[in-house]
């Protein structure tokens, strides 16, 4: 019997450390219990071992986890084992009066199931419970009332299952009002103890309030963040970390980590959000300002920019990083929508006039390069040194009808004779004669 005990107990574990359940855990007024509408279904197997557990119904536990309580009209739970040979069955029924039938077999042949089989069946029935994670929260809940923080880690350290270390550790975060060294060790559990890399980011972005309130516990949390490896999991969890208001140091290594990612479009979710964050601080600017550099895609990267510079109120020296920025993409018609929005911030100062003109002069397109001069045309705060650039601008237009319509806006702003000189030489690029001529007659008519 107890070699029997001994061999269930050793491959429920081995069984159990992969194990993934996705039923409704409650507790019960008489024990911890869990509910299925479908039949739920484990099973491993391994040469000449192998493991089944089956359940339906609701399945409860006894308080202090040594059996089962009870199990709903119709329910059952089953056990089976398969060893060199050997075979044992274990089946646990309800009676119309509520108690529980128990159908032990050992190699096909009915064994009575005493008081004494139950209790020496009573740390199986406690690894079932762990391991699937039933009633993790109210387990967790009632650790922590009787024995405090440091035994709900003693409880989580002999889990298997990282799908179940991931509810023990939620359940404690949620409940056990931890500090920050304590969260630190929740975290490196995390990192280290949950295999699946969905099931982490789940956790991480669960708690991520708890960590950004305590500052001890902000680099460890972050540390777990970069062990995620799907770049949709660590996106998510970037930007749960992004709602729980992050303080200056939290916010740099966020942004550090949003760099570090090599999908283009989580990258740029990531820090789409972070716009609304901005500060003052020229740290986190620059920072941020490094990590949209790193955005591969075109599209991507003018669609960010559009944003920041469309929907947000920025200061001179944004306007200067993300023209900066924009000179680095390689599409011309996105280059040339983040530049058009980009002209009403023009402030021009000498630092903005460079990276603007410089952006604009990579724009192989004529009617884009047009477009981005027409816009900058529209900004009221051009100075001479400016409006010499548009016109120097144009002659890289090599479509003589685009040239032109820039000529005509620019031409009310020609107040001194080096800026209509300028512009005789721009128009003297013009091929067309007809086009040309508009843009002389524009010029004259001012």
């Amino acid at each position: 019997m107890r070699n029997f005990h001994t061999h269930l107990v050793s491959l429920l574990l081995v069984f159990l450390a992969g194990l993934a359940l996705t039923a409704t855990a409650t507790l019960a007024q008489s024990g911890v219990s869990i509910s299925a509408k479908t039949t739920m279904h484990w099973a491993h197997s391994d040469g000449h071992e192998g493991f089944e557990v089956d359940a339906f119904g609701e399945v409860i536990f006894l308080a202090d986890d040594s059996g089962v309580a009870r199990i709903s009209e119709g329910g059952f739970l089953t056990i089976r084992v398969r060893e060199n040979g050997g075979t044992v069955y274990l089946d646990i029924r309800p009676r119309h009066d509520g108690s529980l039938t128990y159908d032990y077999r050992m190699d096909g042949r009915r064994v009575d199931y005493a008081d004494a089989d139950q209790r020496e069946l009573a740390d199986l029935f406690l690894m079932i419970i762990r391991e699937t994670g039933m009633g993790a929260s109210e387990r967790v809940g009632r650790i922590l009332r009787n024995d405090g923080v440091a035994s709900v880690f003693t409880e989580i350290d002999q889990i298997e299952s990282g799908s179940s270390v991931r509810r023990y550790l939620s359940a404690l975060v949620e409940q056990g009002s931890l500090n920050g060294r304590e969260l630190q060790r929740a975290a490196r559990v995390a990192q280290n103890e949950i295999d699946s890399g969905g099931d982490r980011a789940r956790f991480l972005w669960q708690t991520a309030a708890s960590f950004m309130a305590e500052d001890d516990a902000v680099d460890a949390f972050f540390d777990a963040v970069s062990s995620v490896p799907s770049p949709g999991d660590k996106a998510r969890t970037l930007r749960a970390a992004l709602e729980a208001k992050p303080d200056r140091g939290a916010m740099l290594r966020l942004i550090t980590e949003a760099q570090a990612m090599k999908s283009s479009g989580d990258k740029t979710r990531v820090l789409m959000a972070t716009i609304g964050y901005f500060s003052d601080d020229s740290a986190i600017r620059d920072a941020y300002f490094d990590a949209v550099e790193t955005i591969d895609s075109p599209g991507n990267r003018s669609r960010l920019l559009v944003s920041l510079l469309s929907e947000y109120e920025i200061d001179s020296e944004t306007a200067e990083l993300a023209l900066r920025n924009a000179a680095g993409i390689k599409s011309s018609g996105d280059k040339a929508r983040v530049l058009i929005q980009a002209a009403p911030h023009y402030a021009n100062t000498e630092a903005q006039r460079g990276y603007f003109f410089d952006a604009v002069g990579s724009i192989s397109s004529s009617g884009d390069h047009a477009r981005v001069l027409l816009a900058l045309l529209g900004n009221e705060n051009l100075g001479k040194a400016t409006l010499m650039s548009v016109l120097k601008s144009v002659r890289d237009i090599s479509a003589s009808g685009d040239a032109a319509r820039v000529l005509r806006d620019a031409a009310p702003y020609m107040s001194d004779d080096e800026l209509v000189d300028a512009y005789l030489k721009a128009a003297e690029t013009i091929s067309a004669p007809r086009d040309r001529s508009r843009a002389l007659t524009a010029l004259m008519s001012e």
